[in-house]
């Protein structure tokens, strides 16, 4: 009887490791998200707004379109900048879309 306490009592233990980890990883992933997209609104505030941040892992994507390369190349930058605990990569799949608005009129 008491094995099986002992067993038990090891997979309650494992299980909730497992779902600790879990719920600690989407947290990280929502803050690094938060963080990221803070950085863009402040940086590049006109284009910011067609730019989709996504974490997952750890790995952050860019995705959305943008006006030209720079504001591209800039928001993978500003990403990389900012590297928050967490954070393993950056992904940058942002299109360039002349048809939107320029950044600066």
């Amino acid at each position: 009887m008491n094995v099986r306490r002992e067993v038990f009592g090891q997979m309650l233990e494992e299980n909730f490791k497992n779902v600790k980890a879990a719920v600690q990883g989407q947290f990280d992933n929502a803050r690094i998200t938060s963080l990221v997209k803070s950085a863009l609104v402040e940086s590049i505030p006109v284009s910011a707004t067609w730019i989709d941040v996504d974490t997952n892992n750890g790995v952050v994507f860019l995705r959305g379109d943008v006006a030209n390369d720079w504001v591209r190349q800039e928001a993978e930058r500003i990403a990389r900048t900012v590297w928050p605990r967490g954070m393993t990569n950056v992904v940058n799949e942002l299109t360039v879309n002349p048809d939107l608005p320029p950044l600066f009129p």
